[in-house]
């Protein structure tokens, strides 16, 4: 999508990314794809990037800067590792970890049959642009 301003075009990308035991192909797919679509945008435009990309981001002291280390999770899986190692290539900050919530107010995805919750839906944006972020979290449906 993409939406036209006064001075600057938004590209928002709403994604879906396989699930954690996907075959490593069918991963690779994705995100090859989702980095043709990144190389095609328009330079000029501010690139957002959200959706359920089934990514637990950790909070390792060497992705911070990318991440923001304020995750529901301790230590990233390998669509996480994916994710970042995406933000890192095109320059972006995963956003959705960068504010400090309390774990109730992270959770993105209910396990079936637990109360517990995993944060694996992100918002990415331009590193350029992140500062201009100052707040992000997730409503619990009601």
């Amino acid at each position: 999508m993409r939406l036209k301003g006064l001075n600057k075009a938004i590209t928002i990308i709403n994604i879906h990314a396989p699930t954690e035991e996907k075959d490593e192909e069918i991963k690779n797919e994705f995100y090859e794809r989702l980095e043709t679509i990144m190389n095609n945008i328009t330079d000029g435009d501010i690139k957002i990037i959200m959706g359920d990309a089934n990514a637990k981001i950790g909070k390792e002291d060497i992705y911070r800067n990318i991440t923001g280390g304020e995750s529901k999770h301790m230590k990233s899986n390998d669509n996480g590792e994916r994710l970042i190692s995406l933000a890192i290539e095109k320059n972006m900050k995963i956003m959705s970890t960068h504010f400090k919530r309390k774990d109730i107010h992270k959770g993105t995805w209910m396990i079936p049959g637990s109360s517990k919750s995993n944060q694996i839906d992100h918002v990415l944006i331009a590193d350029k642009y992140s500062r201009q972020i100052k707040n992000l979290r997730t409503f619990s449906r009601g």
